[in-house]
C-alpha cells in the first residue's frame, strides 16, 4: 500500500467518497480529528472500516462502522469513485487489511488536514491543542511506515522512535508508569561512558532518525545530557528531539544554553501543583530562553504498566505485537538496542533472562556485524520474548488514573522471584 500523506485535502476528497479506516473504541483521537477536519470543508465519510471495532452499536458519530470485506461489497455495490484515509496509528496492520480484501493501492494519512481543524470544528470532539498534538505524532508513525517500506527495500535502515533511558531515577514514583520504573529497588543513571559509545556506534550504522527522545525516570537527573543533546544535535541523520520532563526539578543554566536548538522539543507533563512543583519556574525558564517545548496535562494511562504472565499462544503473541503502539519504539539502555520500552526495562529488571535474540548490542560489533544484526533484529519479529509479560499496548486497554502515588518500589511478582 502506498501511503501519501502531502496532499491537498480540498482537491483530493471534492467528488469522492471517503471512507475511514480505523474507529477504535469511540474514544480515538484520530477518528474524533478525521471527523472535525471534514467539519470544516462540508464534507462527511461514507463509512468507517474496521477490523476490531468495539462499541454498543454499528455506527460511530452516527457514521456506520463496516468491517474490511462489508466495505469491499458496500464499495462494489456503489460503484463510485472512492478514496481511503487512515484515522489510525496502526499502519502496518491496515495495510495488510486493505492488501488482503483488495481496497485500495494507495490510502492517505491524516496530516495535511491540520490546516483544515479549528476550534469550532473540534468542539464538542477533541480539544484544539490535543488534535494538533495527537497530528505530530500520526504524521511521525507514517513517516515510519514509509521509511520501513523504503527499508525493506533498500540497505537503508531508517529509525522513527528512539527512547534513550538516561536514568531509572525517578523524583516521583507512579504506581503505573508504562516505563517500569515502579519495580525498580535500587535506579542507577547510564554508565555516561557507555553511552556515548553505544549511542554514536547506533548513529554511524542508521541511515536516518525521526525522533530521538530522552527520557528516564526523571531525565534532567541526568548530569551529562548536555554532552548527550550535542550528539543528536549534530547528527544530521536526527531530525527532532524530545525530552520528557514531569516538571518537577529546575534545569541548571548549562543545560538551558544546550536546550537552544530547533531540532530541541521539551515536553513538560503537568500533575498538578503538587507532583509538577517546578512546572512554572520551566516554563519561565524556557520562555526566556526562547525554547521549544509543550505542556499537557497526562493523557490516557492504561492499565499496560505490570509484569504479568499471559499464557498467550504464539497467534495471539504476534497479534498483540502487532497491535502495540509502542512496537517501532526503540529503546536505547545500557548499551543494548530494545525493540520497546518494556523490553529494555524487563530484561534489565532481570525478570527475563537477557537472551541476544532480545536486544543488540551496541558496544562490542564491527560496523557491517552491527548493520547486518540491526536490520535483522528491526524486521525480523513476529513478537518478542517479552510480550509473555506484557498485557499488551493498544486503545484495548482500560485506563487508568495517571500518577498515583507509591511510598515504595513494587517487588517483582513471584513468579520471577522463585
Amino acid at each position: 500500500m502506498q501511503l501519501i500523506y502531502d496532499y491537498e485535502p480540498e482537491k483530493v476528497f471534492k467528488d469522492v467518497d471517503v471512507y475511514f479506516y480505523g474507529a477504535g473504541t469511540g474514544f480515538s483521537s484520530y477518528s474524533k480529528i478525521g471527523i472535525a477536519a471534514f467539519k470544516s470543508i462540508n464534507k462527511k465519510p461514507v463509512a468507517f472500516i474496521d477490523d476490531n471495532f468495539i462499541g454498543n452499536s454499528d455506527k460511530l458519530f452516527d457514521i456506520k462502522v463496516l468491517k474490511p470485506e462489508d466495505a469491499k461489497n458496500q464499495i462494489e455495490k456503489l460503484g463510485r469513485d472512492y478514496v481511503i484515509v487512515i484515522t489510525s496509528n496502526y499502519f502496518d496492520s491496515i495495510a495488510e487489511s486493505i492488501s488482503k480484501f483488495k481496497l485500495a493501492n494507495k490510502a492517505y494519512g491524516l496530516t495535511p488536514l491540520k490546516k483544515n481543524i479549528t476550534e469550532k470544528s473540534c468542539s464538542t470532539l477533541i480539544s484544539y491543542a490535543d488534535a494538533l498534538r495527537k497530528l505530530e505524532g500520526h504524521h511521525s508513525k507514517s513517516q515510519q511506515y514509509d521509511r520501513k517500506i523504503q527499508t525493506l527495500k533498500s540497505e537503508k535502515i531508517n529509525i522513527a522512535f528512539l527512547d534513550i533511558q538516561l536514568t531509572e531515577r525517578c523524583t516521583m514514583k507512579c504506581k503505573d508508569c508504562s516505563n517500569l520504573m515502579q519495580y525498580y529497588e535500587k535506579p542507577i543513571n547510564a554508565d555516561h561512558d557507555e553511552l556515548v559509545t553505544s549511542l554514536n556506534n547506533l548513529l554511524e550504522v542508521i541511515d536516518d532518525l525521526s525522533e530521538a527522545r530522552l527520557l528516564g525516570g526523571e531525565p534532567f537527573l541526568y548530569k551529562q545530557i548536555d554532552e548527550i543533546l550535542e550528539i543528536l544535535v549534530k547528527s544530521e541523520k536526527v531530525h527532532n528531539i524530545y525530552i520528557y520532563t514531569n516538571g518537577t526539578i529546575k534545569v541548571k543554566r548549562n543545560i538551558i544554553e544546550a536546550l537552544k536548538n530547533k531540532k530541541i522539543t521539551v515536553e513538560i507533563t503537568d500533575y498538578g501543583e503538587k507532583l509538577s512543583r517546578n512546572k512554572e519556574n520551566l516554563i519561565n525558564s524556557f520562555e526566556e530562553a526562547s525554547i521549544n517545548f509543550v505542556s499537557h496535562k497526562p493523557q490516557n494511562w492504561t492499565d499496560s504498566a505490570r509484569i504479568v504472565q499471559n499464557n498467550l499462544d504464539e497467534k495471539n503473541l504476534t497479534q498483540m505485537f502487532k497491535a502495540c503502539c509502542v512496537n517501532d519504539v526503540f529503546t536505547l539502555l545500557h548499551g543494548n538496542l530494545y525493540h520497546c520500552p518494556f523490553s529494555a526495562n524487563v530484561v534489565n529488571l532481570k525478570a527475563l533472562f537477557p537472551s541476544d535474540k532480545e536486544f543488540v548490542n551496541l558496544k562490542n560489533l564491527s560496523f557491517e556485524d552491527l548493520k547486518i544484526n540491526l536490520k535483522r533484529f528491526i524486521f525480523g519479529r513476529p513478537y518478542l520474548e517479552s510480550c509473555k509479560l506484557c498485557l499488551g499496548r493498544d486503545f484495548t486497554q482500560p485506563l487508568v488514573e495517571p500518577a498515583l502515588q507509591i511510598k515504595k518500589n513494587i517487588p517483582l511478582p513471584d513468579f520471577i522471584r522463585k
